[in-house]
């Protein structure tokens, strides 16, 4: 997989993949607990509610100024910058207690907002070829630590306490940085281009509305699942009922992915939206009764490779339809739309599914998340007919 690229494109990306495993240890250590530790301090639902939500609307908010920043400073300082606030955040929720403290720490991890630039730099550091190789080769360790953190949360947390959570994401947003700091990545050339306002395309926009849908999509669907294993296949651990179609669909994504090949990017893109969309039918029309659990685990499959398939090959997407000296700002309004679409699908989970499962509630997300998949498939058509009529042309 990392035939083709060099030497310095490889400490790029196993950097790079080491930001963002402590990003993501970062918010899937804490997500198991944040409930319970958030009410063993306050009986405020609000509040409790604000501490999940401050970690996505941050992320949400900075995405944008952080990839253009980028575009202008470079990808390494603007990586280093966005991980100053996220190791604050993590410090200072460990270091003071109190609802307000978490609320606010949050806020703060949230704001360091580096993804896009991440990503970026590992665009630009390997070959057109070879950048879904390298986008699955960050992914191998991203979905490991997703899966690492929703096992050693709960275990760390309720072991030695919630808070020190905090301190190790802390910690390793500190060892994050020098191993970014050691980095001589490949310099950016700027053209001075005018051709488009702020560099934006607009296919990058349609890209980010797809986005923006799936990202709603997952968050429903983790509401979903823990639900319904608790409830209906009457497990009180979920997490390990998460792991192995988490590590099914994730596998068989990268292996799909990992393959070199230019023009191949907009078709995995649109498989990937094309098998979210069917797993929809399949979780939502399970048995409510402790019944066939394969049902349930092909659809959890199911919307894993899809969902992995879609992390891979879309940000590559972003940068092939976005100027060269743009990839910063472009990939920030994908990550933006893609945050928002977090925050947004977070509030609306309990509205859709409720506490308890009912057919009418099975329903209810049903029709929601395809409606949601269709308008992500349509954004993503409007992009995909245009370029193949042009490859066509060519």
């Amino acid at each position: 997989m990392m035939r083709g690229i060099d030497s310095r494109g490889r400490r790029v990306i196993w950097s790079v993949g080491f930001v963002e495993v402590v990003r993501m240890l970062g918010i899937f250590m804490i997500i198991p607990v944040l409930e319970v530790y958030s009410a063993s301090i306050t009986r405020s639902i609000i509040l409790i509610s604000a501490a999940f939500a401050a970690y996505g609307l941050a992320s949400a908010v900075f995405q944008i100024p952080l990839g253009h920043l980028s575009d202008r400073i470079g990808r390494k300082p603007a990586i280093l910058l966005g991980m100053v606030p996220f190791v604050a955040g993590n410090i200072a929720t460990f270091a003071i207690p109190g609802i307000a403290w978490i609320i606010l720490g949050r806020f703060m991890a949230g704001a360091g907002a580096v993804g896009s630039v991440a990503t970026a730099m590992v665009q630009e550091s390997v070959p057109e070829e070879r950048r879904n190789a390298a986008m699955a080769m960050v992914g191998i360790p991203v979905g490991v630590s997703f899966l690492a953190g929703l096992l050693l949360g709960p275990a760390i947390g309720y072991s030695i306490g919630f808070r020190y959570l905090f301190l190790i994401s802390g910690l390793l947003g500190i060892a994050a940085m020098a191993a970014v700091a050691a980095l001589k990545p490949a310099s950016q050339h700027m053209p001075q281009q005018r051709d488009e306002k702020a560099g934006i395309s607009r296919d990058s926009v349609w890209l980010a509305v797809a986005g923006f849908a799936v990202s709603f999509v997952m968050i429903v669907f983790f509401y979903y699942f823990q639900v319904y294993v608790t409830q209906v296949l009457l497990e009180k651990n979920y997490i390990f009922s998460l792991f192995i179609p988490g590590a099914a669909g994730g596998a068989a994504a990268v292996m799909i992915a990992g393959r070199p090949g230019t023009t191949r990017t907009f078709r995995m893109a649109g498989l990937s939206l094309a098998i979210v969309l069917l797993s929809v039918p399949v979780l939502f029309l399970s048995p409510l009764n402790s019944g066939p659990f394969f049902i349930f685990e092909t659809g959890s499959i199911l919307f894993f490779l899809g969902y992995s398939l879609y992390e891979i090959v879309f940000p590559t997407a972003v940068t092939r339809v976005s100027r060269s000296d743009r990839y910063g700002s472009n990939l920030g309004i994908f990550n933006t739309m893609q945050h928002s679409g977090q925050f947004l699908g977070g509030l609306a989970s309990g509205f859709i599914i409720g506490i308890s499962i009912s057919r009418k509630s099975q329903m209810l997300g049903l029709l929601v998340l395809a409606a949601v998949m269709v308008v992500a498939i349509i954004s993503f058509l409007r992009i995909f007919r245009r370029l193949e009529l042009s490859r066509t042309a060519n």
